[in-house]
């Protein structure tokens, strides 16, 4: 076995699939942090990371996101950054399943630049099941791209609208 490549049961898994799947986490993770960043860009710009971190540590990236979006909804009556916003979360929730499908699967080597990746479910109303599917090093590398252009298409949506929401209700101190 050669110290870039990873001995599966059908075969050894090629490292451009290895690298692609990584970036799924890496990029998901970092789609996560553009999200957090707009929370707290926008809603504590005023306190300190920590006070906004105090907030939103146990928060799943899910429950930020319905915040931070209904909050920007609820502040802008922009029809144009509205309809920005729809965009994002509708690309937001494929983005995450997406991630989920890939990271919850079972991976296998299926030749080279090639993966096949096997999910279970169980479900009351579908019974189980099982899907299938033969993904390419490029299709995950896509997926990853669109978590990390989402990311950006985020942030930049705060930087070029200058949205920042008053925080001067809350009653939290600015102490150093």
């Amino acid at each position: 076995m050669s110290p870039k490549k990873i001995q599966g049961k059908r075969g050894e898994f090629d490292d451009d699939v290895l690298k692609a799947i990584g970036r799924i986490a890496v990029e998901f993770n970092l789609l996560e942090l553009c999200i957090s960043a707009a929370v707290n860009g926008a809603f504590f710009l005023e306190y300190k990371l920590e006070v906004a971190e105090i907030f939103l540590a146990e928060l799943p990236t899910k429950s930020r996101v319905a915040i931070l979006f209904s909050l920007l909804r609820e502040s802008n009556n922009d029809e144009r950054i509205i309809g920005e916003i729809d965009s994002l979360i509708k690309r937001y929730s494929e983005a995450e399943q997406i991630r989920n499908r890939y990271l919850h699967s079972r991976w296998s080597p299926a030749g080279e630049g090639e993966a096949d990746t096997s999910k279970s479910s169980a479900k009351p109303k579908r019974g189980y099941q099982t899907a299938n599917e033969t993904l390419s090093a490029a299709e995950i590398h896509k997926a990853a791209d669109k978590f990390h252009t989402l990311g950006e298409d985020i942030v930049n949506l705060f930087e070029n609208e200058g949205l920042v929401f008053p925080v001067n209700e809350l009653r939290i101190s600015n102490r150093e």
